[in-house]
C-alpha cells in the first residue's frame, strides 16, 4: 500500500498545470513527456515502434521495438529490431537499461498488464511472426522473463489488438506471417482463472479481416475499432467500422458511426466512456512530406454510441505503440509519428 501511495502522489504532482478542458464531462491533462535514453549512453534515442510495455513495482518498462537507425525507409533504410529493456523508476525518476534482455529482437506484439507484471504476446521480426507468450516480472529485485507460466498462441501472430476483461485475455485480428502477410479474423481468449490455461477460438466479428485495430474493454463488453485489411494479392484497405462483443452471449454487433482509430491507442473511462488517442486517419505514401498521424482525442459513449472529438494534443500522439493506464492516469510509450519516423517521447496524462 505504501508504494501505491507513492505512485499516486507522484502522478498527482505531475498535473498541477496544463489542463486541457475538453467538454463538460471529460478533460485531458498532459504533462511534459519522458524521453527514452539511448541504450549505449551516447547520442539521442530516435524512439521505438511496436515495443512491449508495462508497469512493475512503480517502474515503467519498455521492451524491444523497431526503428530505422541509419536512413528513413523512403531512402532505402533498413529496419532494425531491438532486444533491450528500458526501465524508468517513477519514484526515483531514473532510467536503467538491460541490454539484450530478449534473445532476439522483436516488435508489434501485444502487451497486457497483469498484477504480477506484463504479458508479452506474439510479435514479429523481419522474417517471421511468433506465437510465444512470456511474462516480464520482478523476482528477488531483478526483472526476469518467464516463458513457462502461460501457453503460447495456437498460431503465430503480430499486429493484432487485445485487452483484458474479467481475468480473461482477448486477442483480435493480426497477421500470421511477415512474408506475404495477410490480415486475419482470429478471435482468441485465454481464461487466466481456468485450472488449465489454454487459448480458445471464439466467433469473430461480421466484417473484414483486420490488423492494426484498437481493442478496449468497457462496461463488461469488448469494443473493436478500425484497422486495415491486406494480403499479398490484395489492395490495402483502411477500415473505420466499430464492433462490440458481448462475452455473456458470445455475439458481436456492428456499432453506428466511423472510427478513424487505426493503429492508435485507447482506454476506458468512467462507467460508459472510451477515449481514443490518435490513429491513422488516412493511408498516404511513405515520404518525407507525409503530414503525420492524428493527434486528436476522441470520446466514445458506449451507451449512446456517439463519438466526438474533444481535443487535439499539442504533442504528436504516436501509433503502433501501447497505452498503459492505472486508474485515470496513462502512458503512451514511444511509437511512430510518421511512417518510418519514431518518437523518443513517452506521453503521460490524466483524464478527469
Amino acid at each position: 500500500m505504501r508504494t501505491a501511495n507513492f505512485f499516486f502522489i507522484w502522478l498527482l504532482g505531475l498535473f498541477s498545470t496544463g489542463c486541457t478542458r475538453t467538454n463538460q464531462q471529460v478533460s485531458v491533462r498532459w504533462d511534459a513527456p519522458l524521453v527514452l535514453p539511448t541504450a549505449d549512453g551516447t547520442g539521442a534515442n530516435m524512439g521505438l515502434a511496436g515495443a512491449y510495455s508495462g508497469l512493475i513495482d512503480n517502474k515503467l518498462f519498455i521492451l524491444g521495438g523497431s526503428n530505422f537507425p541509419e536512413l528513413p525507409p523512403w531512402e532505402g533504410g533498413k529496419k532494425c529490431w531491438w532486444t533491450d529493456l528500458y526501465g524508468y523508476d517513477i519514484i526515483q525518476k531514473q532510467w536503467k537499461i538491460k541490454k539484450n534482455f530478449l534473445e532476439t529482437g522483436r516488435a508489434y506484439g501485444l502487451s497486457v498488464q497483469l498484477d504480477e507484471g506484463f504479458l508479452c504476446i506474439g510479435g514479429c521480426d523481419e522474417k517471421q511472426c511468433f506465437n510465444t507468450v512470456f511474462l516480464v516480472k520482478s523476482k528477488r529485485d531483478s526483472i526476469i522473463c518467464d516463458t513457462t507460466a502461460y501457453p503460447p498462441l495456437p498460431i503465430t501472430l503480430a499486429n493484432m489488438s487485445g485487452t483484458l476483461l474479467n481475468n480473461k485475455i482477448y486477442v483480435a485480428g493480426g497477421q500470421e506471417t511477415v512474408i506475404n502477410g495477410k490480415s486475419s479474423k482470429h478471435f482468441l481468449m485465454l481464461n487466466l482463472s481456468a485450472p488449465k490455461k489454454e487459448w480458445i477460438e471464439l466467433p469473430c466479428w461480421q466484417g473484414p479481416p483486420l490488423a492494426y485495430s484498437v481493442f478496449v474493454a468497457q462496461s463488461g463488453k469488448l469494443f473493436l475499432f478500425g484497422g486495415r485489411s491486406f494480403g499479398p494479392d490484395e489492395e490495402t484497405v483502411m477500415h473505420k467500422e466499430g464492433y462490440c462483443f458481448d462475452p455473456e452471449t458470445n455475439e458481436w454487433k456492428t456499432l453506428s458511426g466511423q472510427f478513424p482509430a487505426m493503429a492508435g491507442t485507447a482506454m476506458p473511462f468512467g462507467e460508459n466512456k472510451i477515449l481514443l488517442f490518435g490513429g491513422v486517419p488516412e493511408i498516404l505514401p511513405t515520404t518525407l512530406s507525409h503530414p503525420g498521424f492524428s493527434s486528436d482525442v476522441l470520446l466514445f459513449d458506449t451507451q449512446k454510441e456517439t463519438l466526438e472529438k474533444i481535443s487535439t494534443s499539442d504533442i504528436s500522439i504516436p501509433v503502433t505503440t501501447h497505452l498503459i493506464y492505472k486508474d485515470n492516469y496513462f502512458f503512451i510509450t514511444s511509437g511512430e509519428i510518421k511512417p518510418g519516423i519514431r518518437t523518443p517521447y513517452i506521453l503521460h496524462g490524466l483524464v478527469k
